[in-house]
């Protein structure tokens, strides 16, 4: 009966410390929104300068592209695009997806379109690669979007000025 209610007990505190951890996690997040506060144009155009400095293609065939697994990442990307008078309709995207995913490729694909407002007409053959999965992966089946590759049809020109942007940068 005793190591019921110690149970019991370690429970409750259990509960009680994920409880107010989680409460910390949401008034932290928010105090980095108040933080921050409104973003200008150019917070934008300098934070996208950073993704793709990290993210973007600099070194293939002059083509202007970015590649990332995270949904808001693309569609900060769209929106950092728009800047630069880049419409959605001129992207071109390709889905990498693992092997184990083969049979979700519809859905995922759609999923994509959807959350990015494209239509999927844009996207070209999906690439499947054979890569060992973690045992999280497998547990986070419903999280996998695999890997988008956003392209900017005809972006040279444009992807010669971000990088001159980007330069511009790494010389401070």
């Amino acid at each position: 009966k005793w190591k019921s209610k110690s149970i019991k007990g370690l429970l409750k505190y259990s509960e009680l410390k994920r409880k107010n951890r989680l409460e910390r996690n949401v008034a932290q997040k928010q105090e980095g929104a108040t933080a921050l506060g409104t973003l200008s144009e150019r917070d934008v155009l300098m934070i996208g300068l950073g993704l793709y400095w990290g993210e973007g293609y600099k070194y293939e065939n002059g083509e202007l592209g970015f590649t990332n697994s995270n949904p808001y990442m693309i569609r900060f990307y769209f929106k950092w695009l728009k800047l630069w008078n880049v419409e959605k309709n001129s992207l071109i995207f390709r889905l990498t997806l693992n092997e184990f995913f083969r049979k979700k490729e519809k859905v995922i694909l759609s999923f994509w379109a959807n959350f990015l407002g494209v239509k999927e007409e844009q996207f070209s053959k999906t690439t499947f690669i054979q890569t060992n999965l973690k045992k999280a992966s497998i547990k986070n089946v419903e999280k996998y979007k695999g890997i988008l590759r956003v392209k900017v049809r005809k972006g040279a020109y444009l992807r010669n000025k971000i990088l001159g942007a980007i330069e511009h940068i790494s010389n401070i």
